[in-house]
């Protein structure tokens, strides 16, 4: 795995759910972007039984030279990402030769921006899934977590999965409207996770917070400067991004050979 820690374009994916015709496509467009450094928001697709998407994502990985940093979601095998990071568990571990699992509440520099990674929500489906092959309690954002990434306060970017209370118009539209009609158990499940990201939200301040999770892909910018970024899922528009940390510009990647499905 090539240093990348200089890299001053780094790129960022929505949920990707092991599509691993998905990441075929996603890949080379993010190298066509000039980006080797991606961050993705979580729903990776880290499954049990299966290393097929991961065997995918490291072939395109390889090919072209780039690194892919994984805020862990939600549909992820925790008890393997635990095993993970059993022996080290506040440093990233590493899942293949380029793909890297990025602890909760972990935080680095790159190219003099500081970054703040905190992964998890809560599957508001979980009493449809079975506890440890489709649905892991581990999911759930912790005040622990929270501490963890506050600690040292202030940060330029933020990476998490759930997203903020205070975020996109589309986002806040599913939360509104809940459109698939969970009942209020599963959502006030969920709501335990929102208000935790939320509360570190407020505490490191980002200028920049990019998240997943709802595959609403929408932006906002609030009158303090801050910006929300709610990525798309796999097929999905705006799933794929890039970062200039010099100017910190964000730009939506809009490939030709990267054609929406959904």
């Amino acid at each position: 795995m090539m240093d990348r820690s200089l890299d001053t374009l780094v790129g960022f994916a929505g949920d990707w759910h092991g599509n691993s015709q998905w990441a075929a496509i996603a890949i080379p467009a993010l190298r066509r972007a000039g980006v080797h450094t991606l961050f993705h928001v979580g729903d990776f697709g880290i499954w049990p039984g299966d290393t097929s998407f991961i065997d995918t994502v490291e072939h395109w990985a390889k090919l072209a030279e780039l690194t892919v940093w994984v805020t862990p979601g939600n549909h992820e095998d925790y008890d393997r990402i635990d095993e993970l990071f059993a022996t080290q568990p506040d440093e990233p571990a590493q899942l293949s030769e380029h793909i890297m699992l990025l602890p909760r509440g972990y935080r680095w520099e790159q190219s003099g921006r500081s970054f703040v990674s905190l992964g998890g929500a809560a599957s508001v489906d979980y009493r449809d899934r079975t506890p440890g092959r489709s649905w892991w309690i581990q999911e759930q954002i912790l005040p622990t977590d929270v501490e963890r990434a506050t600690r040292s306060g202030p940060a330029d970017i933020l990476i998490t999965h759930e997203a903020p209370l205070l975020g996109t118009e589309a986002v806040a539209r599913i939360r509104r409207m809940n459109p698939q009609g969970w009942p209020a158990e599963t959502l006030a499940y969920a709501r335990a996770g929102q208000e935790l990201i939320t509360t570190a939200a407020e505490v490191i301040k980002p200028s920049l917070h990019v998240h997943g999770h709802w595959h609403a892909p929408d932006e906002v910018q609030f009158s303090d400067g801050r910006r929300v970024y709610s990525m798309g899922m796999d097929f999905q528009s705006h799933n794929l991004a890039a970062l200039d940390l010099t100017t910190m510009s964000w730009t939506w990647i809009d490939d030709r050979k990267v054609v929406p499905l959904r």
